[in-house]
């Protein structure tokens, strides 16, 4: 607060600060209307905040103009590598006679020709031991005998006939042929499987009579018969593909594994 005499009359200054008005007799006057400088007006405070942070910290905030002039640049960018790569696959090799994306699809074609090539190979050079055997060594019989029933066959005086009647005859011919698929495709039996035979039907409910004969090495006698031709295994395939038949259990030569016997 400052007190001025001038020419008789009295002034009281009263100062709000230096952005403040002056209180000139009680009235409010402008600060730059007193001493002559311009009055320093505040700026927006979004915009103080913005400065203080930007500038303090070394960075400046990035107009939304920058943020949209950088899409095309790297939209450029994108365009020009795809142009050199195709640049690149054009370019001439060979003493300039053979494109380069030629040279690597013939390549990929060389490397997958080679990998067929080796596993073919390997196929026709593999050979297992086991399949290496000569028939004629195998000289000394095994048989086994049983029967089973078969449910869906009627009962007439001729089944009891093999020897004559041609239903006996067809009916035989077709359990024969089911028991020679079966132990000819079994990879550990069939190579000694000779054959099989129907000696019989008998009636309530018909039953049939069967023969399994396998021929073995006379060498390997005692250890073929206590583990590969033994009765255990021999029954066991057979009860197997008994359980695992395909035909419905109405078909005519159906055969009911559970009514299976087998001897030695």
């Amino acid at each position: 607060m400052e007190e001025n005499s001038t020419n008789g009359i009295e002034m009281v200054l009263i100062s709000n600060g230096p952005e403040g008005a002056a209180l000139v007799n009680g009235q409010d006057t402008p600060q730059d209307e007193i001493d002559g400088r311009p009055k320093r007006r505040a700026e927006p405070e979004t915009k103080r905040l913005l400065e203080n942070d930007g500038i303090s910290n070394g960075y400046t905030v990035a107009s939304n103009h920058d943020n949209e002039a950088q899409i095309p640049m790297h939209s450029q960018q994108k365009k020009s590598a795809v142009s050199q790569l195709k640049e690149e696959l054009t370019q001439k090799v060979c003493n300039d006679r053979v494109p380069l994306w030629a040279v690597l699809i013939l390549i990929f074609v060389l490397l997958i020709g080679i990998i067929f090539a080796s596993l073919g190979l390997c196929t026709v050079i593999y050979t297992d031991v086991d399949e290496k055997y000569d028939p004629t060594q195998f000289d000394k019989h095994r048989n086994f005998s049983g029967s089973f029933r078969l449910p869906n066959v009627n009962f007439t005086e001729e089944l009891l006939n093999l020897t004559t009647s041609s239903e006996s005859q067809a009916l035989a011919a077709l359990l024969e042929n089911k028991l020679d698929d079966l132990y000819r495709n079994s990879p550990a039996l069939g190579r000694y499987y000779s054959t099989s035979e129907i000696s019989n039907f008998s009636d309530d409910p018909v039953t049939a009579s069967f023969r399994l004969m396998f021929l073995m090495p006379a060498t390997e006698e005692s250890q073929l018969t206590r583990f590969t031709l033994s009765r255990a295994m021999v029954y066991n395939v057979l009860r197997q593909f008994l359980l695992d038949q395909e035909e419905e259990v109405s078909d005519r030569v159906y055969i009911q594994p559970a009514s299976l016997n087998m001897s030695e």
